[in-house]
């Protein structure tokens, strides 16, 4: 048999590259989900994309949403994330995709999935006890190249209030989020928090 004649230590790097190999192909079978209008559900939503993925999918918008200025998807209540994702919007120049509380509801909420990573997206004038734009309970959560604007915690994190075990935030901007009690931008009970290249500009507790 093969396994015999390896060492333990050629064992072990044999395995590693089963396993690499093995997560490799799972991503290649990855489904994009694209998101085709600004509706707040139904056919070719947001809330339909969230829905319907599974884990490894990404979701991404349709250009063409941007040919006018700012895609505004107006939320009535907050998305729930309960899969292992990664939702990739689009920030050119002033123009983004725009995920709008209207001071009523939570914009997003991770459940205890492994990873959600978030790219390019602005979330506007979130509201809820903890979290007002996020809530996340993931084990890994990467958050790049986006915005958090003028959210609300009634509690703690004005714009996040996460838990994770991992928590990244690179090339991402906090302005005029509002906590009751801590973290006016972020409040986090995280074992490991890493913030990399990013502006917290005039967010209060």
């Amino acid at each position: 048999m093969l396994f015999s004649l390896l060492s333990p230590i050629n064992l072990i790097k044999l395995i590693a590259l089963l396993l690499l190999q093995s997560a490799l192909c799972y991503s290649s079978y990855a489904t994009v989900i694209v998101v085709q209008n600004t509706q707040e559900s139904g056919a070719g939503s947001l809330r339909a994309a969230v829905n319907a993925a599974e884990s490894g999918d990404i979701i991404r918008f349709n250009p063409s949403l941007l040919g006018s200025g700012n895609a505004v998807i107006q939320l009535d209540s907050e998305l729930v994330v309960d899969q292992s994702i990664r939702i990739v919007g689009s920030i050119i120049g002033t123009d983004s995709i725009v995920l709008d509380g209207q001071n009523v509801t939570r914009i997003m909420r991770i459940t205890q999935v492994n990873k959600v990573e978030i790219d390019s997206l602005v979330f506007f004038d979130g509201r809820a006890s903890d979290g007002g734009a996020i809530k996340s309970n993931c084990d890994t959560l990467l958050v790049s190249n986006s915005q958090f604007v003028s959210s609300y915690g009634n509690d703690d994190g004005g714009a996040i209030y996460t838990n994770a075990d991992f928590v990244h935030l690179l090339n991402t901007r906090f302005d005029d989020n509002y906590a009751v009690d801590d973290g006016g931008a972020l409040f986090t009970l995280v074992d490991s928090l890493l913030v990399d290249n990013c502006i917290f500009w005039s967010n209060y507790a």
